[in-house]
Formats: structure tokens, sequence, C-alpha cells
């Protein structure tokens, strides 16, 4: 018997084993590799597209803030052409401009630079008393992980000391590699008071604008002039600035030969905490600060919470008693578990598809598929590196909607050998045969459907950054299921096959029903002889299918598995922060005493840090805002919640 002819393309892998061999390895090498090495996030991160320009004036109400300060800084801002929404508040001492660029804008560092520069070029126009205009571009992403330093000894909290040691973690924090950005929630800002006597003053024939205007002249921030020696310059400064109470104590406020009348003598100086605060944090009922921090995009979550757990966890052991440390949020631990919820269903899919094959179709052709499913799926992840696509939410939600899409070419493809050796035909034939007979209907069929998911992967903005990637992880997918079903599989299944035609077995063949293929054979021979029935009642499903869809109700995303939730409250304008504090502290006492609740921590004056990628950090300087940071015990718990707190705290 003569050799069978090799070099063909069609039956390479079968030809040469220990290639085939080698191409699965590198296949292995290649997936495994992308799930150690691909950046893993919680989100897709979206290009920013969001800002925020906060200006203080302090003692000006809301209408003097508007004209002075908001219209200008808006007539500015709107030259520019990237943007697409505008929308200001102007409250009694602050100035909050949000802005929003268009979608067509996927490089937002240029334009912000641009605004950045108009937003300068209009601070000289402002009211002497306004302070600089401060555009934040850095607000659209959630934190990675957040920290609380909580006070809980009975004594009254001490600000200033929870402080320092808040600064102290946020300068360890930025030290770990890939860190982003770190930022203090809750830290009054610490100032000087002087408390004059009020009769001394009017003993001494002095006002409290006599005072004010002696600690204005007496902190000298400018140059007191400059000395020309011809080639050498020399800037002259006065030794003067504020930097310490002693200091500030010792200015004159009346001079004579006896000695003057200094600040010290009519007042009393000291150093405290901004009161009332511009942001009061609670954590879990306890006066607290927040600490949170992001990483970089292009790096692995767990990696990075990791190190900086331990960071953490090292400086909590130098925190004195009456403080302790706890972490309020870290995304890691929902990255992994979806990532573990990816190879979870990739087990189970792999176990249901071979139990299927194995009833169905046979031993052999469901060791073949259940192999093609892991090789396909490890070959899409590594593609990711390709594509720019990270391990997040919505590319591991692609690769669990693909599994059922993956099997589809390695199904077709190892039947049809299978059926082709039962009727005799050489292994080596029936490859060929089969690879040439459905190379090209597989492929129209593959691309047909990777048409269908290319709206997703087009559409522009936020939306489509998104969910984009879930289509990239399909496409991805079925481009490698194709390339697994047109390589390996025939391959195996070659290999597998028996040279001559076995006997008829279930345990080979599969479970077959005479009935049903005797219905099924029937079925097929009407469709043929009736072809316009066949098309009208195919289509049936279909359109019921249209008809019932616009019965259900719309939702872009279902709710979110997060077993945390949020907050906010919206008091009446006139509120002062300490009121607001109030409401806050009733709806605590409401959510303590709900079932299922583990943890509260509150933010009140201001956003809490951003924990999830929806949340946008726009009210600053809000008195008469709050925002919750809920954690309950399942992410079941928390959409049941949802529904019963909304009625409960609305009434």
């Amino acid at each position: 018997m003569a050799a069978p002819e090799t070099g063909s393309l069609k039956t390479l892998y079968l030809d040469y084993p220990r290639l085939l061999v080698l191409t699965i390895g590198i296949l292995i090498a290649a997936g495994l590799g992308s799930i150690f090495t691909v950046p893993r996030l919680e989100d897709p991160r979206i290009s920013n597209r969001n800002a925020i320009v906060v200006t203080p004036y302090p003692g000006a109400d809301a209408a003097r803030v508007e004209a002075l300060v908001t219209e200008p800084l808006e007539d500015a801002l709107r030259t520019q052409s990237e943007i697409k929404h505008i929308t200001s508040t102007s409250r009694a001492g602050v100035s909050v401009i949000n802005i929003e660029l268009k979608d067509a804008v996927t490089n937002s560092e240029p334009v912000w630079s641009l605004l950045r520069d108009e937003v300068n070029a209009v601070a000289p126009t402002l009211p002497p008393d306004a302070g600089t205009p401060d555009l934040d571009d850095d607000r659209s992403y959630a934190f990675t992980l957040i920290a609380g330093l909580q006070w809980t000894a009975d004594t009254p909290p001490n600000f200033r000391l929870m402080k320092r040691f808040a600064e102290a973690l946020q300068d360890r924090m930025r030290n770990v590699a890939g860190t982003d950005i770190v930022r203090i929630s809750g830290a009054p800002d610490e100032q000087i008071e002087v408390i004059v006597d009020a009769e001394t003053l009017a003993a001494a024939g002095l006002s409290l604008n006599s005072v004010a205007g002696a600690l204005v002249n007496a902190d000298a921030k400018a140059s007191a002039g400059a000395l020309d020696g011809g080639l050498t310059g020399l800037t002259v400064e006065v030794d003067g600035q504020f930097k310490t109470t002693e200091r500030i104590g010792r200015i004159p406020l009346v001079a004579d030969e006896a000695g003057g009348l200094r600040l010290t003598d009519v007042a009393t100086v000291k150093r405290s905490v901004q009161d009332p605060p511009e942001v009061i944090a609670t954590i879990d009922g306890r006066p607290g600060i927040a600490i949170a921090s992001r990483q970089l995009p292009d790096i692995r979550v767990d990696v990075w919470a990791a190190a900086t757990r331990t960071v953490v966890a090292e400086f909590e052991a130098t925190l004195p008693q009456g403080i302790e440390l706890r972490t309020l949020f870290d995304q890691s631990t929902y990255t992994e578990d979806r990532l573990s919820g990816l190879m979870g269903n990739l087990r189970a899919g792999l176990v249901i598809v071979l139990l299927v094959l194995l009833i169905t179709m046979g031993w052999r052709s469901a060791i073949i598929v259940g192999l093609a499913l892991p090789l396909t799926a490890l070959l899409a992840l590594g593609s990711f590196q390709l594509l720019g696509v990270n391990i997040h939410q919505m590319s591991v939600t692609g690769i669990i909607v693909a599994l059922g899409l993956m099997v589809d070419n390695a199904i077709v493809m190892s039947n049809g050998i299978r059926a082709d050796v039962q009727d005799g035909m050489d292994r080596r034939d029936a490859v060929a045969r089969n690879v040439h007979r459905f190379a090209v209907p597989l492929l129209a069929s593959t691309i047909t459907t990777v048409i269908a998911f290319m709206p997703i992967v087009l559409m522009p903005g936020a939306a489509g950054e998104f969910v984009g990637p879930i289509s990239l992880a399909v496409i991805s997918s079925l481009l490698s299921s194709y390339a697994i079903a047109m390589t390996i599989v025939p391959a195996l299944a070659g290999l597998i096959s028996p040279k001559e035609p076995p006997p008829p077995s279930r345990w080979r063949d599969g479970l077959v029903v005479p009935s049903v293929t005797k219905w099924f054979g029937w079925s097929i021979d009407q469709s043929l002889k009736r072809p316009a029935v066949s098309i009208i009642a195919a289509m049936c499903l279909p359109m019921l299918g249209f008809i019932g869809a616009g019965t259900l109700s719309e939702q872009f995303f279902p709710p979110a598995d997060r077993d945390q939730f949020h907050i906010e409250i919206y008091a009446p304008e006139q509120n002062s922060i300490r009121g607001t504090q109030q409401i806050a502290e009733a709806v605590d006492a409401v959510l303590r005493g709900t079932e299922g609740i583990l943890e509260t921590n509150w933010f009140v004056g201001g956003s809490a840090p951003s924990f999830y990628y929806n949340l946008l950090q726009n009210q600053d300087r809000n008195p008469s805002y709050a925002q919750a940071m809920i954690t309950s015990d399942s992410w079941q718990r928390t959409n049941a919640l949802v529904l019963e707190l909304q009625d409960r705290l609305h009434r």
C-alpha cells in the first residue's frame, strides 16, 4: 500500500503530529501568558470626557458668584468646539462648573490643556477676593482601593493628628509601583485662630480693621526689591512670612519707645481646624478620614492591590491607640471574583459539552470538541494583547457569551470527518475533504456573526468604550473558533478516528433514537417540498420574539452584582453642613437598623470617593449634599435593599 501523500496544508497537522503538539503548547502558553500579564480592572477604562472647575469666592452670595465668576468662566470655556455640555452651579461662596466633551473626542488631554489656558486667562479678571479657578480633569475614574482612618477613642476627635497620619499614609501609597493618584477626603484644613479681647482692643484705641490690616501687611509674600551688581543680580525678600503662631503673635499693632503693642497683648493666637469643615466624613458611625488610591490602567489590579494592602498593613502597625485603619473598598476582590466566574463557566461549559456530545455523538467527538473549547478560549484570551483589551467585567462577559458559539465549528468539522470515516473513507482523505468542504461555509457563518457584533464595537462615545469589549471578546472567540476548527480539530479527529470503520456502537457513535431520526428526516423532506411554507414557518418565531420584546421593560444593564451601593441626600440649599449632617445621621440610624447592612460610611458637604465607574464626584463645597457608601452582606441583598430603602427613606 502506497504511503499517503504529505505536504498538503489541509492535512499538515495530521501528517506532522509533533507540529500539532507544538501548536497546542504555544496556544496554552499564549493563553496563560495573557491571563497572567494582561491588565486586570473591574471596568473598562473610558476616555476622560468630564472635568470640573471650582472657584471659591468667600463672602459672596449666589447671585454675586454667578455674575462675577461663573459667567465669565463659562463665556471663556464655550469658545472650544470640543465641548458638548457645560452646566454650572453658583452657591454662596463657590462656583462649580461641570464640563463634558463630545463623544468624538478620544484624546482629551490636549483639550483640557487648552481649557486650562482659557481658565487661567480669565483668572486675573475675577474679583480680587475670589480664589484661583481650579480645573480638575481627573475625576472620571473610580478609585481602586479606599482606606479609612477611624477615631475610636471616647474623647473628642483630634483631626489634626488624624490628618497627619492620613497624609503619611497618602505618601506611602503614592510610592507603590503603578499608583496613579491618591486623594484624601474628610480631612479639615488647619487654620490659625486670632481671638481678640474686645475690651483690651478698645482700651488701646484700636479696631478689628486695624488688626486685620496689620496681619495683611505683616505677611510678606512678595519680594521687597532687587540689587543690581552689574554682572549679577539679587532679589531682596523680607523674612516675614507666617510660619509659627509665635511669629504672628509678635506682629506690632502700635509702636512706641516702651515697646509698643503687639498682637498677643490684645488677642490669643492658636492653631485649630476649620470649623465648620468643607467635608465631614464618618467611618461606620465614627469620625474619620478617607484615603483613596487609584492604579494606572496598564497593570494588574490584583498585583497592585496586594502591594498596596501590604503598605496599609505596615502603616496600621504604627497607629496610636484610638485610631483604627479600615479598608472601605477593594476593587481587586470583585475583579478576581469575575475571573473566577469565567473559569467556572468554562469548566461548566466544558462538562456540559462533553456530556451532550458523549450522549449524541460518542466519546471520540466528545474528546475532540472538549479539547477545542479550552484551546479556543485560550487563543481568544491570547489575542487580547493584540486587540488592546484588558480583563474586566465586559471582556469576561464577552467570553461567557461566546461559550456556546465556540463549539459550533468544531462540532460541524468533527462530525463530518466521523461520518466519512464510518462510510469507509481513509482518515487522511476524510480530513482533507471536510477541511475543503467546510472552509468557506464556516468562514461565511463566522463572518456574518462577527458583522452582527460590529455595531457595538463601532458605537461612539463612552457607551461604546464601555460595552465595546464585549463584542471584541465575542469576535475574538469566533475567529479563534474558526482557526481551531480548520487546523487542530481535523488533525485530532483524524488521529483519534479508527483506521477501519468500526461496528455500530452507542458508546462510539452516540445515542440514536429511530423514531426521532425518522421524524426529523420526514420534516426535512416536507420542508424541501414546500419551501415557501417552510420560510414562513421559520419566520414566525423571530416575529413573535420582536413582538414580545416590546412588552419587556428597558434596562441597559442588569443590576450590578456588588455588595455595595450608595445613597445621596439633597437637602434644601439654605442648609448648613451641620444641618445636612443631622439629616444624614437620621438616615444612618434607619440603615443601621436594617437587616443585611454591614457598614455605612458618610461624606457630608461633598462627594464620596468614587467606588464605581458611573459615580461622578461633582459636589464640591456643597453643604446641602451628603453621600453614603453602604456595604451589605451580599449582592443579592443589595439589589433588594435598593428598592426597599428607596421607598422607606422617601416617606
